[in-house]
C-alpha cells in the first residue's frame, strides 16, 4: 500500500503546483493583497487510510489532502497556520465535543513563492508525538492581512479484491479568504 500511497501523494503534488502557478500568474496584486483586514481561509482536510471491514466514519480507503498556500503579491506575505481536528472520539473525547487544536505556526512567504502541507505533516508537524486513528480529519486554518491563494487537492483511492489503492477521485477546490 505504500506504492499506492505515494501515487495519491504525487497526483496531489502535482495538481497543487498547477493550481498555484495558475494562481499566481492569474491574480496579480489585487485589492486583496493590499488589504489590512484579518482573513482567515479554512481548509478541511481528510488523511488516511480506512481499511476493508474497519467500522468508522469514512468509507474504507486512501484519502490524502494537500494544501498549497501561495503569495500573490510582490511583497512578502506573514501568515499564521494551524490544523484543527474534528475527530475527537478517537482522542478520548465525544461526538459532539471539539477536537485537538495545534498552536499556531508563524511562516513567511516571499513574493510568488509558495508551499504545501500534505498529510505527512499534519500529525507529525502540528501535533508531535500523535497517537489518533490510522486517519485524521480537520482543517487547516491560515490567517493573514490578505494577499494569500490557497487551494486544497483531495484525491481518494478505494481498495481492489487484493488490498490495493487505486485512485477514484480527485478534487481541487479555491479556499475563498473569510473577514475575521
Amino acid at each position: 500500500m505504500k506504492k499506492q500511497g505515494l501515487l495519491l501523494g504525487s497526483l496531489a503534488g502535482l495538481a497543487v503546483a498547477a493550481v498555484c502557478v495558475l494562481t499566481a500568474s492569474a491574480s496579480g496584486s489585487t485589492p486583496a493583497a493590499r488589504e489590512t483586514t484579518s482573513v482567515v481561509h479554512e481548509a478541511a482536510f481528510t488523511c488516511g487510510v480506512d481499511p476493508p471491514g474497519a467500522t468508522s466514519r469514512i468509507l474504507p480507503g486512501q484519502y490524502a489532502t494537500s494544501v498549497a498556500i501561495c503569495n500573490r503579491t510582490d511583497r512578502p506575505v506573514r501568515f499564521r497556520i494551524r490544523a484543527a481536528l474534528t475527530f475527537p472520539d478517537a482522542l478520548g473525547g465525544s461526538d459532539i465535543e471539539g477536537g485537538l487544536v495545534s498552536e499556531p505556526m508563524e511562516r513567511t512567504l516571499q513574493p510568488r513563492q509558495a508551499l504545501q502541507v500534505d498529510c505527512g505533516e499534519v500529525p507529525s508537524e502540528f501535533f508531535p508525538g500523535f497517537q489518533g486513528p490510522p486517519y485524521v480529519q480537520g482543517f487547516l486554518l491560515i490567517e493573514s492581512r490578505g494577499g494569500l491563494g490557497v487551494s486544497t487537492v483531495h484525491t481518494a483511492g478505494r481498495f481492489d479484491e487484493l488490498g490495493n489503492a487505486e485512485v477514484v477521485s480527485i478534487d481541487v477546490e479555491q479556499i475563498e479568504p473569510r473577514r475575521r
